[in-house]
């Protein structure tokens, strides 16, 4: 399987939600058009507010490119979870791919490169 990078993730991510959010207008347009109760009309339109708030952070991360960079020390690895140790003694989580997984060992300092709002890692390197 080939491994997709932080940014083709992102872009299918906001593919997806943009999906979501036509078909959702579509069906409350169609609940609309044949006059359906407020409370039906309410519960259709629940999940649009949803999906359009993932795709603007998801526009955001892609279209600013402000990317954070954590230095910190690697505590934890479960599956593709991993959790670093700042400075400042917080412990932050992340989910990173097997590829990016196989140069990391636990109790050693990395560095940590993720978009800013959706944190998805683009890069990690041992430091």
């Amino acid at each position: 399987m080939k491994e997709r990078t932080a940014k083709s993730t992102l872009q299918v991510f906001l593919f997806i939600s943009i999906v979501f959010i036509i078909t959702s207008l579509i069906q409350l347009l169609l609940n609309i058009v044949q006059e359906r109760p407020a409370w039906v009309l309410t519960l259709v339109s629940l999940p649009l507010p949803m999906f359009v708030f993932l795709a603007v952070v998801i526009i955001l991360d892609l279209a600013k490119q402000d990317f954070m960079i954590l230095k910190g020390r690697l505590t934890t690895i479960r599956g593709n979870k991993v959790i670093v140790k700042t400075s400042n003694e917080r412990e932050k989580k992340f989910n990173i791919t097997s590829n990016q997984m196989r140069e990391l060992e636990k109790d050693k300092d990395i560095e940590i490169t993720y978009y800013k709002r959706t944190k998805t890692v683009i890069n990690v390197t041992n430091v």
